[in-house]
């Protein structure tokens, strides 16, 4: 039999869809089978008695439990089952071990981590927590661990990347703890840039450009906080900094206080505060 161009054509555009279509089935199944339980039960390894976890109209979940240990180990399930990329991904950053699963790319940043050497301030943070604390933070790894055990496909980005997430530890859970006070450190960027603007700028012109706290902060304490307080502002040190290299006064930036007590100079930008952050894998304070 002869297939003239048109049935070739036809031919080939058939084969193309059906392994279109099985390839888009095979992906919706996948994703399917990786998606978290949230109706029926489970046994939980561990568990001194029952615990409810329910999900509002919004999927945001409530835990029900007669001890802190059991709430714990659910925990960890429930991050585990919506957040376990996320985890394994945090951990590695700070552990240094992301180009493992990146590959090069990462590589520069996996040096710098593993010379903070954050792994085994972790590990001996663990070493010294309270039993109390320790078996709660046992008990949350075990809950993670339980949702991994139970896995038959993992996550889409795990399958992406061609890897099955190691067994979490209580190591792991101060790791993703350590890796805020890291972002909110940063790193020293901060104590290198004050140091050099101590030493290039009159002290007072650096308290009162780099003040650490703010309005908020006294609302919240009562008080005001922080070592570089809110100052009015330097004009005398400013003046005397811009005569020092030949600059005129700017109208609008340098200002006399005014009768009301301003400590901040009148410039044309806009002022915003702000903040947020993502959600971590880590215990809530008990």
């Amino acid at each position: 039999m002869v297939l003239l161009p048109k049935q070739i054509a036809a031919w080939v555009l058939t084969v193309l869809f059906v392994a279109t279509l099985s390839t888009g089935m095979t992906v919706v199944t996948l994703l399917l089978l990786s998606l978290p339980q949230e109706q029926g039960e489970i046994t939980l390894a561990g568990l001194g008695t029952k615990v409810t976890i329910d999900f509002d109209a919004h999927g945001v979940p409530t835990i029900s439990a007669n001890n802190r240990s059991d709430a714990y180990r659910a925990l960890g399930w429930l991050h585990a089952s919506r957040r376990l990329f996320q985890m394994d991904l945090n951990r590695r950053r700070m552990a240094g071990t992301l180009s493992a699963i990146l590959g090069p790319a990462t590589v520069s940043m996996d040096v710098t981590q593993r010379r903070l050497g954050l792994s085994r301030v972790a590990g001996q943070i663990v070493d010294r927590l309270p039993p109390e604390q320790r078996a709660r933070c046992s008990a949350y790894a075990q809950g993670v661990n339980a949702w991994l055990s139970r896995l038959s496909v993992l996550p889409p980005e795990f399958l992406a990347l061609g890897y099955r997430p190691a067994p979490w530890s209580c190591q792991d859970t101060l790791l993703v703890i350590l890796s805020m006070f890291q972002v909110l450190d940063e790193i020293g960027d901060q104590e290198r840039m004050l140091t050099v603007m101590y030493h290039t700028l009159p002290e007072e012109l650096v308290d009162f450009l780099t003040p650490d706290t703010d309005p908020l902060d006294t609302l919240l304490l009562g008080k005001p906080c922080g070592h570089r307080p809110t100052v009015p502002t330097p004009v005398k040190a400013i003046r005397a900094l811009m005569a020092r290299h030949g600059h005129q006064q700017i109208s609008g930036l340098v200002t006399e206080p005014s009768p009301a007590g301003s400590t901040c100079p009148t410039t044309p930008f806009p002022a915003a505060v702000g903040a947020s952050a993502s959600p971590l894998p880590v215990m809530a304070p008990a």
